[in-house]
């Protein structure tokens, strides 16, 4: 499987991050390639669900909404997001090239996921500071 990825923040793409499983003889270039791929869809999936213009999803089930995010990210239009509207923003078609679909949901799912467990920690971390309770960086600095 071969894959296009992009290269920064110029929305120019290059470079092979295509890749399916891991094994445990995998060679590392493989395996430091997939750990790549992962890192640049993490980057874009988190620009594009933390902006202001992405919209609700209309479900609350993670397997829907990492195909409609992968839709997206691959070009692909739906009746959640029309081409004719989305088109436009910068995250649309960031992995177009990439031939394998389930892959690219796969690597967008593991992104959300990662997401949403980091808003988690900030919650929690930000509920603790509300009730007074010293955060880690607050208990490191006293025990000083």
């Amino acid at each position: 499987v071969t894959a296009r990825v992009p290269a920064g923040e110029s929305g120019r793409r290059g470079g092979d991050a295509g890749g399916a499983g891991g094994g445990a003889d995998e060679e590392p270039e493989a395996i430091e390639r997939r750990e790549v791929e992962a890192s640049v869809v993490y980057q874009i999936v988190a620009r594009l669900v933390m902006s202001g213009d992405w919209p609700q999803m209309p479900s609350d089930d993670p397997e829907s909404e990492a195909r409609i995010v992968a839709q997206f990210v691959a070009g692909i239009g739906s009746l959640v997001l029309p081409a004719k509207q989305w088109r436009g923003h910068v995250c649309w078609g960031k992995f177009q090239g990439i031939s394998d679909f389930d892959r690219l949901q796969e690597l967008v799912a593991d992104a959300l996921a990662r997401l949403q467990a980091a808003r988690r920690a900030r919650a929690v971390a930000a509920a603790k500071t509300a009730l007074g309770a010293p955060t880690a960086a607050a208990s490191k600095a006293a025990s000083k």
